[in-house]
């Protein structure tokens, strides 16, 4: 499932894009369980969208498989855990409400699009659905920042594709993707082009098929990023995951996954 939110407006300036961005988002709090943001600090440049952390498009940021994986541990946590095969996979329900400040993110699984149809500005909101895994890891290894933060042990996967397709079979999970996580402040993408067809809420809520390319269009300029997007507090951590889709929601924060077979995908270092 993913949800998706739009406003409707003549134009957007800069300050409109952070201002939707964070009113949005203290909506879905209501339907998705997500901490509204504060509001202090907003932009008065109303010129410069590059100030927003605007991409033109996720196309030319996201490239699912392009980056390495390597999961940093303590060495009791290793031995306790890894070498025996047990591995701890996430959720974005994790990251949403955990109490370990690191680790918060209230925006996880979501991205904004600013679209143009003819001639006028539109701002939606797409929220990725709760029925992901996530397996988070590293995209470099011999990190002294992630070492002093996660642990000095790295498990550097040495196949990523028959990793992936090992965890998906164990889980049930219908898909899987891999890719290197990209960083921005409010996750907005500026969509270059018209979208050619109207989005006036009075057409939304008329035809039902107009509807339903409008989803699909929002959706389409944004997959597969929002799992593989986070703001800029996070970019120390240099972030490479996996995604696994879930035929339904999944149920609790995290699940585990057990057996010995998953550590022959990795060179294990400083154990």
């Amino acid at each position: 499932m993913r949800l998706t939110t739009l406003a409707h407006t003549k134009s957007l300036t800069a300050v409109d894009c952070e201002i939707y961005a964070r009113a949005l988002l203290t909506f879905h709090e209501g339907i998705g369980r997500v901490r509204p943001s504060n509001r202090e600090g907003i932009s008065t440049d109303p010129n410069k969208l590059e100030g927003f952390g605007i991409i033109d498009h996720p196309r030319d940021l996201i490239q699912p498989g392009s980056a390495q994986f390597v999961k940093y541990t303590t060495k009791d946590a290793f031995h306790k855990y890894y070498a025996r095969g047990q591995f701890q996979l996430g959720s974005i329900v994790a990251y949403r409400d955990t109490s370990v400040a690191s680790a918060l993110d209230p925006q996880e699984g979501y991205c904004n699009v600013v679209f143009r149809s003819r001639g006028e500005h539109h701002f939606a909101t797409v929220r990725a659905g709760n029925n992901l895994r996530l397996f988070c890891g590293a995209a470099t290894a011999d990190d002294q920042h992630l070492k002093d933060r996660f642990g000095a042990v790295q498990l550097r996967l040495r196949d990523i594709a028959g990793f992936g397709d090992a965890v998906a079979a164990q889980l049930g999970a219908r898909a899987w993707s891999h890719g290197r996580v990209t960083y921005a402040r409010q996750k907005v993408f500026r969509v270059p082009g018209d979208c050619g067809f109207s989005v006036a809420i009075e057409d939304l809520v008329a035809d039902p098929s107009v509807m339903s390319a409008f989803h699909e269009y929002v959706v389409r300029q944004c997959a597969p990023s929002p799992v593989f997007l986070k703001p800029n507090s996070h970019v120390l951590e240099n972030e490479s995951r996996f995604v696994f889709e879930m035929p339904e929601d999944v149920k609790g924060s995290f699940d585990y996954l057990s057996h010995s077979s998953l550590l022959d995908f990795f060179e294990i270092l400083d154990a």
